[in-house]
């Protein structure tokens, strides 16, 4: 998963189909993300984002859930 300045709901949606889950947004992303990832399992990788952007995520069913 590489992304150069790709908007993050994009690249949240790229993440969410890669690991085979939807994506459910409840807040607005304005921002863009530089990023790599290689490998790395899903909480990994939104913990990076949780750092960087200070988002939430809810992982517990087959969806992908973002809040602020």
């Amino acid at each position: 998963l590489i992304f150069n300045q790709t908007p993050l709901d994009s690249a949240l949606m790229d993440i969410a189909h890669h690991f085979g889950r939807s994506l459910e947004l409840e807040t607005t992303l304005k921002d863009e993300i530089t990023a790599e990832f290689q490998d790395q399992p899903l909480g990994e990788i939104l913990g990076e984002l949780k750092l960087v952007a200070g988002l939430q995520f809810d992982t517990t069913g087959v969806a992908l859930i973002v809040r602020k």
